[in-house]
């Protein structure tokens, strides 16, 4: 648990998901600048600045995998 201006950090893994098939087209990419971020038993997402690039899929979509947290700032 973080007290009111603590900061804590993560690793995230951007991945195409490989379970919908080799069939998956992803021709070009996008560029966002948001994140949901759904806290544990939390039902509102959170939205987090990350500036990023990823693919843009015609068919398929890409998975999010987010690592331990870890105290303090990266």
């Amino acid at each position: 648990m973080l007290a009111p201006g603590e900061a804590a950090h993560t690793a995230l893994t951007f991945a195409h998901n490989p379970m919908i098939g080799v069939s998956a087209q992803c021709p070009g990419s996008v560029r966002t600048v948001w994140l949901r971020v759904y806290p544990p038993d939390q039902y509102v997402p959170a939205l987090v600045r990350l500036d990023f690039t990823a693919a843009a899929c015609t068919n398929g979509f890409e998975t999010v995998f987010a690592g331990p947290l870890r105290p303090g700032a990266a």
